[in-house]
């Protein structure tokens, strides 16, 4: 059989892995003598490397501070000191992102606002605010069915605030040493959840802010790895979601949607430190050749539905896409490699089966006379 996919492209894709292995990282970490011994030791530890292409500078703030404009990321390990937002305002100043990691978000967050140099939220990082919970692909495709039938752009499904059903600029759970008084005067110690919490959030910033380098970065740094295969999936999800609202012509869109998870599998694999090169290309199709058969069961199940299949094409096409993808992350997380991921793959079958049935009631939800409408 052919595989519907372009190995051509598969081959590109392992160059671009190969480069992101050569890539260079310049990172300054600088550390506020008053910040947690704790907090301090975690961010230098997660920050040390050992490949040849990483070089990390640590120092401490003080007087005669310079700020590196050759940096590629700069981060500060906040305590208690008023200067912190003069400090990342004079990175900022020379074109070097910076992150600024601190026990608690809240009182940093003040006392840079008091001296005139307020700090973006997105750059002030905490591990008291608890990454968002991980929804199942399941309830993603419900969530993109639904958004489709309600006749939402594409470009509105991307974010977690709308894709999960959370409202704009609703809050994360603070954690109650957050709060005021004397609780708030002794930061909490960075416990083993604290410092997970906290790795996501560091891994999430880079994904987002470096994106050029970002697998660059996910080689060189373990906690870089599970937010950026994540996003991968996510982002891969959603272009597949995209070509399924297309009206293509029967099997026109399968090309296009196996050789995105074929690329999404790549870029896992490299993420979490996998070789990838041209002598896998077998095992390669053999993912690729899973991937198209358990989609064929998924769509023997959605050419039954009738009006709006749209919607459920697209919301079964991101829910097997992402139950692939966070198949495969668990699966490099078992410290495994290319070989026999099929066997996850066949389990995004059972989970785009479980796609479609959830996709058709959010589509039901809008228009209840959905049953009772003739077929396309």
């Amino acid at each position: 059989m052919q595989l519907p996919v372009d190995i051509k492209a598969l081959l590109d894709e392992t160059t671009n892995i190969k480069a992101a292995h050569e890539t260079e990282i310049d990172v300054s970490v600088y550390i506020d003598d008053t910040a947690p011994a704790d907090l301090a030791a975690h961010v230098r530890n997660a920050f040390a490397s050992s490949l040849p292409t990483v070089r990390m500078t640590l120092t401490y703030l003080g007087p005669g501070f310079i700020p590196q404009p050759t940096d590629d990321i700069a981060v500060i390990v906040a305590g208690a000191s008023d200067g912190i937002g003069g400090y990342a305002d004079s990175l900022r100043s020379v074109g070097v992102p910076v992150m600024v990691v601190a026990a608690q978000a809240a009182p940093v967050a003040d006392r840079a606002r008091d001296a005139g140099h307020p700090i973006p939220q997105h750059d002030l990082i905490a591990p008291d605010e608890r990454p968002a919970p991980e929804p199942d692909a399941a309830d993603e495709a419900q969530s993109v069915a639904a958004h489709a039938a309600k006749g939402l752009p594409i470009g509105q499904w991307n974010g977690a605030d709308l894709l999960f059903g959370r409202k704009g600029g609703e809050a994360s759970p603070q954690d109650p040493a957050q709060g005021g008084g004397a609780a708030a005067a002794m930061p909490p110690a960075l416990t083993d959840e604290r410092a997970r919490n906290l790795d996501t959030k560091m891994g999430r910033w880079i994904v987002s802010v470096c994106r050029d380098k970002r697998l660059a970065y996910a080689i060189a740094f373990p906690f870089v790895r599970r937010p950026l295969a994540r996003d991968a999936v996510q982002t891969t999800a959603l272009q597949n979601a995209a070509v399924g609202l297309v009206p293509f012509l029967p099997g026109a869109d399968l090309p296009i949607m196996t050789l995105n998870q074929a690329k999404m599998v790549l870029q896992i694999g490299a993420a979490y430190g996998q070789q990838i090169d041209r002598s896998r290309w077998k095992e390669i199709a053999a993912v690729v050749g899973a991937a198209y058969l358990s989609r064929g069961l998924v769509r023997r199940l959605v050419a039954a539905v009738p009006v709006l299949g749209f919607a459920i094409r697209a919301g079964v096409a991101y829910g097997t896409t992402a139950a692939m993808g966070y198949g495969v992350i668990e699966y490099f997380e078992g410290g495994q490699n290319v070989t026999g991921i099929a066997n996850v793959i066949e389990q995004a079958a059972a989970a785009g089966t479980k796609a479609t049935a959830v996709a058709r009631r959010a589509v039901q939800k809008y228009v209840p006379s959905l049953d009772s409408a003739p077929a396309k």
